[in-house]
């Protein structure tokens, strides 16, 4: 019996541990600039180099059209392209086993708009 009520609390336990993706978060950039785009199944975006440190030469990742903010997040990326750049940074994760240019994705952006 201590064994079986053993079992049952250590898979409990394992069942109400949360399981959280890490996100990465890219440096402050003045000008968060989008100097290449490309489509196909996502959106590869490439900005300016050092704003995704560890994705694709240090400057690029995917945004996938299954995320849940896509439409939202394409409308910035949009947005950045048009205006030539907005101070702020890129939120991705790494892709596990990732390569080229599926080597992260992109969750998200901190833009700081300057006031006017």
């Amino acid at each position: 019996m201590k064994k079986y009520s053993f079992n049952v609390l250590v898979v409990l336990t394992l069942l109400m541990t949360p399981v959280f993706a890490s996100a990465a978060t890219g440096p402050v950039m003045d000008k968060l600039k989008i100097t290449y785009m490309y489509t196909d199944s996502s959106i590869y975006i490439a900005f300016e180099s050092g704003a995704l440190p560890g994705c694709y030469q240090d400057k690029g990742a995917r945004l996938y059209s299954d995320h849940v903010l896509f439409d939202q997040l394409y409308s910035q990326v949009l947005t950045m392209s048009a205006i030539g750049g907005i101070k702020g940074q890129v939120i991705y994760e790494e892709i596990s086993g990732g390569s080229g240019w599926s080597t992260c994705r992109i969750l998200g952006f901190a833009l700081q708009p300057s006031p006017v």
